[in-house]
């Protein structure tokens, strides 16, 4: 049967996914959306107010879709995080408009990905697997204009940003609202997507899923000093992977093993079901307290089960006698907020919290110093920096 161009364009119209975008254009998710068949709405900064109001004006109450509506949304923990704050934010009538309409979107999805991890520079990655893709990162772009080479893909490396892992509270609170379990993925710049929770099928809470097909990777285990076996560096090989960053041979040839695989700087393990757990950047979330090696991720998860805390943010502060101290900066929910203003008392005591967690945590892993902040300083991408609020507490 003959169908015009027209017809045909209209039909996978329908079908192509339509994402709002948010994140960086060089981070691996926003890489892989130039190879897709999507149509990208480009968003100048993540807004929480004007995300939901997206979504609610591609599904009005009335049961309707518009044609322009978005179908697919991808962010990183804090967003979701953000998102679940607005949303409480919101009266009664607003919530329920913006709660019908996230849940007639198709899929979201949790990227748990790293720029690069050589940092103090700005290089070019050379794609063993690309010959004549760009790809720009408008950081990049306005920092290095002229700089374009073919055969290469330019990428920012002159900070270290590793997202965090998506606290198991997080997602269930998100899936209470939209209905939407998120798939959490890992990936890297140097090699896009390597892990993943699969898209049918069962997606396990806390964990980034399986490596894909053709993909190897490993767990570098340290012979001691972690809090429990099996917990080590990621390591990563796969057909994806880059080959070598652009003039820097010293860098490149300390980031890869013996044996070929990629060092991603990240530290997790593997669980019973052969699932893949990440603890967290290995210089900025693993702790080594008395002989141990704490995941700041995980205590950050626990403490966000207290009704007290809306945010939180665990970091490791210099100890005379265990190395590091476990230090908690928390900041409060709205009401406790207000109740503390009343009432001119502190939130909450180290001890009262050291109590709560005391069935939830070992002893070695419970917060021996709390701050209480008023919010946690992020950056573009609304994410805490703790190699620099560890420099700002010691001072």
């Amino acid at each position: 049967m003959f169908m015009d161009f027209s017809m045909l364009y209209l039909l996978l119209s329908m079908l192509v996914p339509r994402s709002v975008y948010v994140l960086l254009c060089f981070q691996a998710h926003g890489c892989k959306l130039f190879g897709y068949v999507m149509k990208v709405d480009f968003m100048p900064k993540f807004s929480v107010r004007g995300i939901w109001q997206r979504w609610r004006e591609s599904y009005p109450a009335d049961g309707s879709k518009t044609a322009d509506a978005v179908t697919v949304f991808t962010g990183v923990p804090t967003m979701y995080t953000r998102l679940i704050q607005g949303y409480e934010a919101m009266d009664p009538e607003l919530k329920a408009a913006s709660a019908s309409a996230a849940r007639q979107l198709r899929l979201m999805v949790c990227n748990l990905a790293t720029l690069p991890t050589s940092s103090s520079n700005i290089g070019l990655v050379r794609s063993i697997f690309s010959e004549h893709t760009i790809s720009i990162g408008c950081y990049s772009l306005k920092a290095n204009r002229g700089m374009f080479q073919p055969k290469i893909n330019f990428v920012s490396v002159s900070q270290m940003c590793g997202s965090s892992a998506l606290p198991l509270p997080v997602m269930q609170e998100w899936e209470t609202i939209t209905g939407h379990r998120l798939l959490e993925r890992y990936g890297m710049t140097e090699f896009v997507m390597a892990i993943a929770n699969p898209l049918r099928g069962a997606r396990k809470a806390g964990t980034v899923g399986k490596p894909f097909p053709g993909v190897q990777v490993k767990i570098a285990e340290e012979e001691s000093g972690s809090d429990a076996a099996g917990v080590g560096e990621l390591c990563v090989k796969s057909p994806s992977l880059f080959k070598e960053y652009w003039k820097l041979p010293e860098v490149t040839k300390n980031s890869f093993t013996d044996d070929g695989f990629f060092k991603t700087g990240d530290t997790g393990k593997v669980d019973e079901d052969g699932y893949y757990i990440i603890l967290g950047r290995t210089s900025a979330d693993i702790m080594k307290v008395g002989g141990y090696k704490l995941s700041a991720l995980e205590i950050e998860s626990i403490l966000l089960e207290h009704p007290v805390v809306a945010e939180c943010c665990v970091l490791g502060l210099p100890d005379k006698d265990y190395g590091d101290a476990v230090s908690a900066i928390i900041v409060p929910e709205e009401e406790a907020k207000k109740k503390q203003a009343e009432q001119s008392m502190p939130v909450m005591s180290l001890e009262e919290l050291s109590t709560w967690a005391k069935d939830k945590l070992a002893p070695y892993k419970l917060p021996t110093r709390l701050f209480i902040w008023d919010s946690l300083p992020r950056n573009a991408m609304g994410k805490v920096n703790k190699k620099e609020l560890k420099k700002q507490l010691i001072g």
